[in-house]
């Protein structure tokens, strides 16, 4: 535990000192200022490092409530040559098994987006349309308008169905990561169910989500195709680190946990700042 602490303190020290090395060897007019260069090291050390360990932990947590999951994993990472990384990073079981895990225990469940297009204000059309509570306002009006709801007021008057929404300059968009990639309509009625042989022969529906990784939001999409400027830059190292750290683990080790615990992912939202935290 001493050793790995060592050597985990001196990765993140290796981490943080590269852009400022970066940035000593370009030229004045291509330097970052120092604000910027405080937020880019802020990106290697939480989104960089925190995001990969917890996918990593939730998907042994995963492994560990599906044991014969585990059991062929291991079967698989055997029969290769675990010295060679390009089998054990393109061995099919160990994709699906990342795949999975990332799917259903997206390291970040949710970010925020501030619309700030062309048009100081435009429509978005829905799929199907939501149900918003009507404002008090002109439910009183309604009210007034019709005698006979003075006498109780029906349920449906109370909700407006709406086919789109309308984004003025300065809203901010929630993009609910861990719903899509639970969607039952896309992915199954077994979609909250860890099963990475599902990744064999997946439904048609899930062609539709524009991911960048595997047809889900984990690593979130961009505005110009796959690889747009608005995902995660460093998804493919992330997928290879936690490809490699599995394969290390589940070769020689066995993980399980207790039938009577469960784990549920609860999230706690402050203003610009997502802390995820597990519950037991």
């Amino acid at each position: 535990m001493i050793h790995f602490r060592a050597y985990h303190l001196s990765f993140l020290t290796y981490g943080a000192a590269l852009p400022v090395r970066a940035n000593a060897a370009t030229s004045a007019s291509q330097a970052l200022t120092h604000s910027e260069m405080l937020s880019q090291i802020s990106t290697f050390l939480t989104a960089g490092h925190e995001t990969t360990a917890c996918a990593l932990t939730w998907t042994l947590y995963a492994l560990a409530r599906a044991p014969s999951a585990q059991t062929r994993l291991r079967a698989a990472l055997r029969a290769c040559d675990i010295n060679d990384v390009n089998a054990v990073l393109n061995l099919p079981l160990l994709e699906y098994t990342v795949r999975e895990a990332l799917r259903l225990h997206a390291p970040v469940s949710g970010t925020l987006r501030v619309y700030a297009g062309v048009a100081s204000e435009c429509f978005v059309p829905l799929q199907n349309p939501i149900r918003v509570r009507v404002p008090t306002w002109r439910r009183l009006f309604r009210r007034f308008r019709c005698s006979s709801s003075l006498t109780g007021e029906a349920e449906n008057d109370q909700w407006d169905l709406q086919s789109g929404v309308f984004l003025r300059h300065g809203d901010i968009l929630n993009i609910p990561i861990q719903t899509v990639n639970r969607a039952t309509d896309v992915w199954g009625p077994d979609a909250g169910i860890f099963r990475p042989e599902r990744w064999a022969a997946l439904p048609p529906a899930v062609s539709t989500i524009p991911g960048l990784y595997a047809h889900t939001l984990t690593f979130l999409n961009g505005n110009g195709g796959a690889g747009g400027n608005r995902s995660c830059i460093g998804y493919r190292f992330a997928v290879a680190e936690i490809k490699v750290f599995l394969a290390c683990l589940l070769h020689d080790l066995e993980f399980s946990i207790d039938d009577d615990v469960v784990i549920e992912k609860r999230v706690k939202c402050v203003p610009l700042l997502l802390i995820i935290e597990p519950n037991c």
